[in-house]
Order: C-alpha cells, then sequence, then structure tokens
C-alpha cells in the first residue's frame, strides 16, 4: 500500500506507523524504517514562512536585506523604490528533512516536522539602527504538541548561537492532526492541506533582546520589530483566519510512502519438501504403533 501524503500534518502522521506501532517513530530524508509490517520511506516537502504585511513593514523601516541559508530558498519582490512588497510576497521555502509521530495501533497523532535553510538578515547604519548587525533564523522545528517553533539563530554583535530557541508560539493550526488507517489495510491516499498560523514571541522581551542585540536595532527598530508582535492587532491579518498574524504564517506541502510488509511465500519446492516430511512422520508414527 502507498500512501502519498501532503501537508506537515498527514506527513508526520504517517511517519510514526515507520518505526514504532506501540510508540514513537522518526522518518528522515533518504532513509527508510519498517516495523510492524510497515516501510515507510521516499519523505520529500517543504514548508513555506510567509512574512506578514507589518513584518515586512519593519523589514522595510530598517532597511534589512537577505541572504538564503541553504538549502531554504527566499522569494522577496521589491518595488520602484527599494521597498519589500507586501501581501504574501515574501516567503522562504525550507526542505522538510524529518517527520515524528505516535501511533497507538489504529491511530497517528502528529508531534512535530523539521526543515532545514532559512534566511538570513543583514543591516547597516540608519534611522533604524546603531549600525551594521545580522541575524540567521535557520533550521525550523515545528512542535505541534507545545505549539512551539523552534529555530536555530545566529547574529552579530557577540550575539551567542543557540540551538532550537524557542522562538514563536502559534495560534491555531488548520487541517488534522490524527488519522485512523484502514481495517483491513488497503490501499488509501490522503490529500489533506495544512497551514499554522499567528506566529508570536514565546517571550516578547527575550525574543525583541536578541533580534535588538544582532541587527545592532535602535529605539525605532525595536519599536517596528514589537509592533509586528501584536496578538491584539486588527490590522495585521492573517488572510485565511482574519485574525492577527504576528510574524506570519507556515503552509507546507510533504509526500512520504508507506509499503505494508508482507510474509515471505514458501516456494513451491519447499512446500513439497514439507510435505515429503509429514508422509515421512505418519510411516513413523505406525511403525511405532505397531
Amino acid at each position: 500500500m502507498k500512501f502519498a501524503v501532503k501537508t506537515l500534518v498527514a506527513a508526520t502522521a504517517f511517519a510514526a506507523m515507520g518505526s514504532a506501532f506501540a510508540g514513537n517513530a522518526t522518518l528522515n530524508v533518504g532513509a527508510s524504517v519498517t516495523d510492524s509490517g510497515w516501510t515507510l520511506s521516499d519523505l520529500s516537502g517543504s514548508g513555506r514562512l510567509v512574512f506578514s504585511d507589518t513584518l515586512i513593514s519593519a523589514l522595510n523601516t530598517a532597511a534589512v536585506q537577505f541572504e538564503t541559508v541553504a538549502p531554504a530558498t527566499l522569494n522577496a519582490p521589491k518595488d520602484s523604490s527599494g521597498k519589500y512588497t507586501k501581501g504574501g510576497t515574501v516567503y522562504a521555502d525550507a526542505p522538510v528533512q524529518a517527520l515524528s509521530g505516535a501511533f497507538d495501533g489504529t491511530t497517528f497523532s502528529v508531534t512535530q516536522v523539521a526543515t532545514a535553510g532559512g534566511a538570513k538578515q543583514i543591516t547597516v547604519k540608519n534611522g533604524a539602527t546603531l549600525g551594521a548587525g545580522w541575524l540567521s533564523i535557520s533550521n525550523l522545528t515545528v512542535d505541534l504538541t507545545a505549539k512551539i517553533v523552534r529555530a536555530d539563530l545566529d547574529g552579530g554583535n557577540g550575539f551567542t548561537a543557540i540551538k532550537q530557541y524557542d522562538l514563536w508560539s502559534f495560534q491555531s493550526i488548520d487541517g488534522p492532526t490524527s488519522f485512523s488507517v484502514p481495517d483491513p489495510a488497503a490501499q488509501s491516499v490522503f490529500n489533506v492541506s495544512n497551514g499554522i498560523h499567528g506566529l508570536f514571541f514565546v517571550n516578547q522581551a527575550d525574543g525583541l533582546a536578541k533580534f535588538s542585540q544582532a541587527l545592532n536595532l535602535n529605539s525605532t527598530g525595536t519599536a517596528a520589530l514589537k509592533a509586528v508582535d501584536n496578538k491584539a492587532s486588527t490590522t495585521n491579518l492573517d488572510p485565511a483566519t482574519k485574525t492577527a498574524a504576528g510574524f506570519g504564517w507556515i503552509n507546507s506541502t510533504i509526500s512520504v510512502t508507506a509499503t505494508p510488509v508482507t510474509a515471505a511465500v514458501p516456494e513451491p519446492s519447499t512446500y513439497a519438501l514439507m510435505g515429503l516430511g509429514l508422509v515421512g512422520l505418519g510411516f513413523a508414527t505406525r511403525r511405532r504403533a505397531k
């Protein structure tokens, strides 16, 4: 049976059946896992982080420039005045690297998905900064249980690199977070769409301090960034939920293949030998009976 699964949630759920039908499982790109009658393989896909309009305004205020952190790609068009355009036009696509989930024997439950690469923000001295700076945000891990997006951070101005920092919480997720497998097993295709909405600092004070240090923001730059992290905003809205968008939203597309492992069927010659053995056993039993 093959499952062609699209979106973060579905693929994470099916990753669970690859390794442990009684607990947790992780599937990595380029690898496969087999257990309890299933082999999971061929993981591929990407997560798209779309920047909100207020985040774009903050980037324009500080005249931020971008570099990509491979293997991610970045789309950041500018208008005739050199400003980044709004309306969901600025986004980063990062390939999925691993999926994790849990399976209780019937239902798959999502835990997390990890991506690779990201974007590096670069500043120079201007009206929103004290001088040059830079901040790299990469290798996002979306924890659906804790509702947190973690990331690797690195930056300038004495910033100490951090692995898997609790960067953003998210307010909502669309699409199912668990799936039931067919019984008896039959070829099935699950196609669902998924999005994570309302990205805000897990800890605003700490997040602002880290971003401001790395990017060398002054009070103007910090205030513009703080305006992004406003859960009560009525102007910085997510187009899907019509609620405060914060830093933006994440959409994903993922594919994974799950194949049932069937027991090997004995060759005809094996059956013949088994038959002769049974006949011999019958004769031996009859001799002992006599």
